[in-house]
């Protein structure tokens, strides 16, 4: 972003970003499972399996309490189709750092180089 080009409260799309997050990213979970409950235990068991090498310098609670992890329980079951399906060729630079707060399961990996 650049400064000054921040939305207004009024103009983000809370109910429509959390989802696309959640779907976006693996979570330890079945999407077709349809009960909260059943999403949140699933997030709480693999935080409870999770080693510091899985989860950086954060321990369980911080890695499973990040970003759209307390949301995503309540997320869609099903993948949305995206209207557009095709992208254009453009060259894309993907950066990464060993202290990524995401964990391993999430699918995210760091380099080592």
């Amino acid at each position: 972003m650049r400064e000054g080009s921040a939305a207004s409260a009024e103009e983000l799309g809370q109910g429509l970003h959390a989802p696309t997050l959640c779907l976006d990213g693996r979570y330890p979970r079945d999407r077709a499972d349809a009960s909260a409950a059943g999403r949140r235990e699933a997030l709480e068991k693999a935080g409870a399996e999770l080693t510091p090498v899985g989860s950086g310098p954060f321990d369980a609670a911080t890695t499973t309490g990040l970003g759209s992890m307390p949301s995503c329980p309540h997320g869609p079951r099903t993948p949305v189709p995206p209207e557009h399906r095709g992208l254009p060729g453009l060259p894309v630079l993907l950066l990464g750092g060993v202290r990524d707060g995401r964990p391993r399961w999430n699918g995210f990996t760091t380099g080592r180089g």
